[in-house]
């Protein structure tokens, strides 16, 4: 017997809201009309000219790792041929320099993703097997 009041107890939340209020709604019902229906608010991205103002809050505090390595590339190939750069003794570097590493960078560039298709091509096979997908 004390089994079937403890379950009567626990299954309270699936009984109908028979009880209403003072003006005649129900629970649910003031509750929507005090909060509204029950909806995921529309996400608005602030607009442009404050994610701008944004970006110059701290400037240092923006540049993010990813951000130095062409900054500091930029910086080093262009510091040479300023006034700067003759300053601190520097000296532009020949001609053929920028072409020569251009075509290095690309094939080092070239090089590495065939030696990935090849290796993942090589691999495919055995990762489709092994999680069941083709």
């Amino acid at each position: 017997m004390e089994n079937r009041q403890q379950t009567d107890r626990a299954a309270w939340w699936l009984e109908p809201d028979s009880g209403t209020g003072q003006d005649g709604l129900t629970q649910a019902e003031a509750r929507l009309q005090q909060h509204g229906p029950n909806r995921f608010s529309d996400h608005h991205a602030p607009p442009a000219w404050h994610q701008l103002l944004e970006h110059f809050r701290n400037p240092v505090a923006q540049i993010v790792p990813g951000d130095i390595v062409p900054l500091a590339a930029g910086v080093a190939l262009l510091l040479p041929h300023t006034a700067l750069g003759t300053y601190f003794g520097f000296t532009p570097s020949p001609a053929m320099f920028y072409p020569v590493l251009a075509l290095t960078v690309a094939a080092y560039l070239l090089l590495v993703e065939r030696i990935k298709r090849r290796f993942f091509g090589h691999w495919r096979p055995a990762l489709a097997r092994a999680t069941g997908r083709s």
